[in-house]
């Protein structure tokens, strides 16, 4: 799939402390050999914190923005994606107690 530039995407980061996690970006331009330019949305630049970060990341990384839609119950062992620390994480429902869902990374 290929993305233009102004579209919404979602990024996987393949470094320590990030696998399984993605993060809402713009793709600000498409460059050479499936890479993109992004700016995320949540991720602020390490040398600027005032500023969003920017990256060149490789499109096998990139994913469209899931459907929205609304989740009325979840099951034991469950895969999900979970909002957390500015980013969806991949896990899984680990634990159920009423209306309480205990994920795990």
């Amino acid at each position: 799939m290929r993305f233009r530039k102004g579209d919404t995407v979602e990024v996987s980061i393949k470094e320590e402390g990030f696998h399984d996690s993605y993060y809402v970006a713009t793709v600000l331009s498409s460059l050479e050999d499936d890479q993109y330019l992004v700016e995320f949305k949540t991720l602020l630049d390490d040398d600027d914190e005032t500023k969003p970060c920017t990256d060149i990341v490789h499109g096998v990384n990139v994913r469209p923005l899931p459907p929205d839609i609304t989740v009325s119950s979840f099951s034991l062992n469950e895969k999900v994606d979970v909002y957390d620390n500015d980013g969806w994480w991949v896990g899984m429902v680990g634990g159920l107690e009423g209306v309480d869902v205990l994920c795990v990374f």
